[in-house]
């Protein structure tokens, strides 16, 4: 397999992970849908396991002058799980990586087609550290 096949692959893997997570979240919203409940924020996987974003359980801990347990061990386990798997979490499983991948795709769809009427699409520069 050469080098080009393989990173698209991987790409193709990383980016199906990302939608799949993305539609458990939205799915996650719905009463019916009982294996995810939550949102970005804070959730929990069979009613048993809490995740939460560490920034926001820390803003939700300041804010309440206030210590939760669940989000507190939400929090901890998102932060050991990429402790020890490195940026798995933002590269596969955060959707918004995948969105900033589909906006490219767009973009790039529509200047290639903006360009065969002679059209331009206005170019606009941020320094690439905005994008952390």
């Amino acid at each position: 397999m050469s080098a080009r096949r393989h990173a698209v692959s991987w790409a193709l893997a990383r980016r199906s992970t990302a939608l799949t997570f993305a539609a458990v979240l939205i799915l996650g919203s719905f009463s019916w849908f009982p294996w995810f409940k939550g949102s970005t924020t804070a959730s929990t996987i069979l009613s048993l396991i809490p995740l939460a974003d560490p920034l926001a359980a820390l803003e939700t801990t300041l804010a309440s002058r206030s210590i939760e347990f669940t989000i507190l061990l939400g929090a901890l386990i998102l932060v050991g799980v990429c402790l020890l798997l490195g940026p798995v979490f933002c590269g596969w499983v955060c959707p918004l990586g995948f969105l900033l991948d589909l906006n490219h795709g767009i973009r790039t769809w529509v200047q290639r087609r903006l360009h065969r009427f002679n059209m331009r699409w206005p170019e606009i520069r941020f320094p690439r550290q905005l994008r952390y």
